[in-house]
């Protein structure tokens, strides 16, 4: 498929791989694009399980997105392996 289209206040879920496995990773959370009063949308942090996945990652797309196209992104803070999904907004 093409890049999804989201909207405001939509809940969705991801999963990813390639982060530090066994140990964990706390794995950051933001989003290009999107902004909470001029700062970048940062949503909670979660870890990596011992493969190296994060999996089901569940989040709400922010009210206050902007129409167009964004990133979600995803960022292992040991390893800083970064891994984004795009999709767009109305």
């Amino acid at each position: 498929g093409g890049t999804p289209q989201l909207t405001p206040g939509q809940q969705i879920t991801v999963s990813a791989q390639g982060f530090r496995p066994a140990d964990g990773e706390t794995v950051d959370v933001g989003a290009t694009n999107v902004y909470f009063h001029l700062l970048p949308a940062v949503f909670p942090s979660t870890a990596s399980d011992v493969a190296g996945s994060v999996a089901n990652y569940t989040l709400t797309v922010p009210d206050c997105i902007s129409a167009g196209s964004h990133k979600l992104v995803l960022v292992g803070e040991k390893t800083l392996v970064a891994i984004s999904f795009a999709f767009t907004t109305k």
